[in-house]
């Protein structure tokens, strides 16, 4: 029991209407047979969505609720589990305030408070990769207890 969270990302494919031949695709490895035995596939799969994982935290409740506090809408707000789309402007204040330490009184000898230098570069670099084009990226906060 606790808190996870992450910082995802996801991009669409920008060329749906592209033919499927032409698409970037994952092969489908191995199939079963009638007999039980698996033999490879000649079969692949165009791609439509990629998600990645940028970060992950374990009970990070500073930043879960500065998430859910300033930036979740009333319909993502206490939600369990919560998720939040994040801008480049939301992920960029959020770096600073990750540096800026989320809360004053936190022991600095808990990872989370060690390692912000690491944590707010990747809202940073997010916030870059989304930029770099926005109508087919974008990333969000999971929080999850």
């Amino acid at each position: 029991m606790g808190l996870d969270a992450y910082l995802m990302a996801e991009r669409r494919e920008a060329n749906v209407n592209v033919a499927l031949d032409a698409r970037p695709t994952e092969a489908v490895g191995h199939i079963q047979a009638k007999d039980g035995s698996y033999i490879p596939s000649n079969c692949a799969w165009p791609i439509d969505l990629v998600i990645l994982e940028i970060q992950y935290w374990r009970k990070h409740w500073d930043l879960h609720e500065l998430i859910n506090q300033s930036y979740a809408s009333p319909d993502e707000h206490n939600c369990n589990p919560m998720k939040v789309y994040l801008t480049p402007m939301h992920l960029r204040e959020i770096a600073a305030k990750i540096l800026d330490d989320l809360t004053g009184d936190a022991d600095p000898r808990h990872r989370h408070h060690t390692d912000r230098e690491d944590y707010a570069a990747n809202f940073e670099l997010a916030a870059d990769w989304v930029e770099f084009d926005e109508w087919n990226r974008s990333v969000y906060y999971v929080g999850d207890y």
